[in-house]
């Protein structure tokens, strides 16, 4: 690991609620309809990480999520098409470019 972490600098971003230690989510009742308030969307955390990316100045990146982070990192991939190479399928046989 210390040959990547030498030769690169690596931010992970997590979603709200969802780092170690986290209180639980008070989404407000059961319904979809207070959650949807107090949670951001997809669209929402997508851009979350866009503006993380800008604050930094980073322009490209390596984008690594599993779950809601690939769903995630592949709407900011729709949205900003310049700033990705690759979006890398993990649970395929080959990875592929989309």
């Amino acid at each position: 690991m210390s040959a990547v972490s030498d030769s690169f600098c690596v931010y992970h971003v997590t979603a709200p609620g969802q780092e170690a230690g986290a209180d639980d989510l008070d989404l407000g009742g059961d319904s979809p309809e207070s959650s949807s308030s107090s949670y951001p969307t997809m669209e929402g955390l997508s851009e979350q990480v866009e503006y993380v990316l800008h604050h930094y100045g980073i322009s490209h990146c390596v984008g690594v999520g599993v779950g809601l982070g690939a769903n995630v990192l592949a709407r900011l991939a729709h949205r900003r098409y310049g700033m990705r190479d690759r979006n890398v399928d993990h649970n395929k046989k080959n990875a592929r470019q989309m």
